[in-house]
């Protein structure tokens, strides 16, 4: 038993060594430290507003989506309109060059010559 208690205080003692070593070492490089955790700050702060500003960003683009949806509907609905007027106005020429046909046929039948 005494043997494991001389180890312990051996060990004990060594680890305490250790300790103030690295107590020693964290002291002379304190600033270093304190150095590098400003910079990390700063970084942090920097990252901070980047995000920040992504959000931002996200936030527009969406609402450029939203804008963008409503002009697609607004063209389609052009479209289909302009497809409809473009076949009425098809179906009046087809119409219109019927009934040419017919007073042609109707003026030759009468013997009356129309002008061209």
């Amino acid at each position: 038993m005494e043997d494991n208690k001389d180890l312990k205080d051996f060990i004990g003692e060594k680890f305490d060594l250790i300790d103030k070593r690295f107590n020693k070492v964290d002291e002379q490089h304190k600033e270093l430290t304190e150095f590098v955790g400003g910079q990390f700050n700063k970084v942090w702060t920097e990252f901070d507003k980047v995000h920040a500003e992504f959000r931002n960003v996200h936030e527009e683009n969406a609402d450029l989506k939203s804008d963008f949806r409503e002009f697609q509907t607004a063209m389609d609905e052009h479209a289909v309109q302009a497809k409809n007027n473009f076949l009425e106005i098809t179906s009046s020429v087809s119409k219109l060059n019927r009934h040419d046909r017919w007073i042609n046929i109707i003026a030759d039948k009468l013997g009356i010559k129309l002008p061209s």
